[in-house]
């Protein structure tokens, strides 16, 4: 009986300890990508970035996630204002890889593509407005204010964009108004199993500036920055790199290698050179030593015929 509660008391344990650890894999990554459309500007109307027009030229941008084994991208448009819909052609694709548990809560790798598009929504009439996008059987919907009188702080984030860097990339951007006052927050990526991003720093400055000392990593980057407009707020998502090459790097690579390939070239080249001065020098010896052997042998030939002339002449 205490034999069968000890099983039973292990068993319970094992199940719990599995069971725990499945939960922690589970959450140390980020949920599975599925198949969607979103329309990234304009923004949500309950964004605190909302109503940021300050013309009748809005820009339009729409991004689609389709998984690996998803059909290609097809019906890539939008309508605005329930007018007939136009087909986008001009769109970047960015191919990427997600570590995200399975459907037995164990890690993956799940291969999507990320497709986005960027359009001018010109001459827009004072005024609410909507815009649809679609793809792939998927759409979306998007409300915006077009008022030429409401003008908010906006800014664009130039550098760093998501791209690998060295250990201090530019930080560059623009505003539609004089910058009062700017700072950032960064946060780098701890890995998988470390569930998100950890505080890095918080730094003001007053204009454009570089980022210093910063590890090898992943980060993202919060721009704050107030003018006689407000306050705007924009994201950056970038990795930095002691692998970095740029193109005078590559340069001097080419250079190297052209230079290393002609001192091989140069190196065979006199090698053989000095091999085949070798065999004509020991050549010309062997010509010389058989030449002297051959005066050698006819003139002991000649002085044995005297020898043997002299004995039977001899009386």
């Amino acid at each position: 009986m205490k034999k069968l509660i000890k099983i039973l008391a292990v068993t319970v344990l094992l199940f719990f300890m599995c069971s725990l650890l499945n939960f922690e894999i589970t959450n140390a990554f980020p949920p599975p990508p599925t198949n969607h459309i979103t329309i990234i500007n304009p923004p949500d109307p309950l964004s605190p970035i909302a109503h940021r027009y300050e013309n009748s030229t809005v820009q339009l941008e729409i991004s689609v996630v389709l998984l690996g084994d998803s059909p290609k991208l097809t019906d890539f448009s939008y309508s605005l204002d329930g007018k007939p819909s136009i087909k986008l052609r001009n769109f970047t694709s960015t191919h990427s890889q997600r570590i995200t548990p399975n459907q037995a809560g164990y890690p993956e790798e799940v291969e999507f593509t990320v497709f986005t598009a960027e359009v001018e929504l010109a001459d827009l009439s004072e005024g609410n407005h909507s815009v649809t996008a679609y793809a792939n059987g998927m759409s979306t919907y998007r409300e915006f204010t077009v008022n030429s009188n409401y003008q908010i702080a906006v800014i664009e984030v130039l550098s760093p964009i998501n791209q690998t860097y060295s250990k201090r990339p530019p930080l560059i951007f623009t505003t539609n108004g004089d910058v009062k006052s700017a700072h950032y927050y960064m946060y780098k990526y701890r890995g998988f199993f470390d569930n998100g991003y950890v505080d890095v720093f918080e730094k003001h400055f007053s204009g454009n500036t570089t980022i210093d000392n910063l590890s090898m990593g992943s980060y993202v980057l919060y721009l704050y920055v107030t003018t006689e407009k407000g306050e705007a707020t924009e994201a950056a998502y970038f990795s930095t790199s002691k692998y970095i090459y740029s193109d005078n790097n590559n340069s001097l690579v080419y250079i190297f290698i052209v230079i290393v390939a002609v001192a091989i070239a140069g190196s065979v080249f006199l090698f053989f050179l000095k091999k085949h001065k070798s065999k004509t020098i020991k050549s010309r010896n062997l010509d010389r030593t058989l030449s002297r052997n051959v005066d050698k042998n006819t003139f002991n030939h000649n002085q044995l015929k005297k020898v043997i002339c002299a004995k039977w002449l001899k009386p």
